[in-house]
């Protein structure tokens, strides 16, 4: 089964829509609650989860250096947290790829796929004005 696709692209204030989430803000804690369901009931995901983001536009393994890999919290079996710090977001490209991905026993599988752009933040908490 291919992997559901979700991008994080929609900046505040863009309709709601389905498979796009709201991008992250550069320097900003960004932070993403996905929720497992099987007809409307919770679906546990069991076993390690990683999820990275690389430069967008990947051809190959060796075209593409991890940017930043999106922190996992799961507070429930079926909840899954993605999570990314204001120094990573600080230095995320305007557009990237990513992926969530699952090994359980030994077999990986990709669960959700996607696209995200950051969007650019006007203030700079740590600059100095002369």
């Amino acid at each position: 089964m291919p992997p559901g696709r979700l991008n994080f692209s929609r900046r505040p204030g863009d309709p709601e829509a389905a498979g796009a989430a709201s991008a992250p803000y550069r320097g900003d804690t960004f932070a993403h609650e996905l929720v497992f369901t099987d007809d409307g009931d919770p679906f546990p995901v069991v076993g390690e989860l990683s999820a990275q983001i690389r430069p967008q536009g990947l051809v190959d393994d060796a075209a593409g250096t991890e940017l930043a890999s999106f922190t996992v919290t799961q507070p429930e079996s079926h909840r899954v947290i993605l999570g990314l710090p204001p120094e990573v977001t600080v230095l995320l490209p305007l557009g990237w790829v990513w992926d969530l991905q699952l090994i359980d026993a030994g077999v990986t599988t990709t669960l959700l796929a996607g696209s995200g752009r950051t969007v650019n933040d006007v203030t700079r908490p740590n600059e100095v004005t002369p």
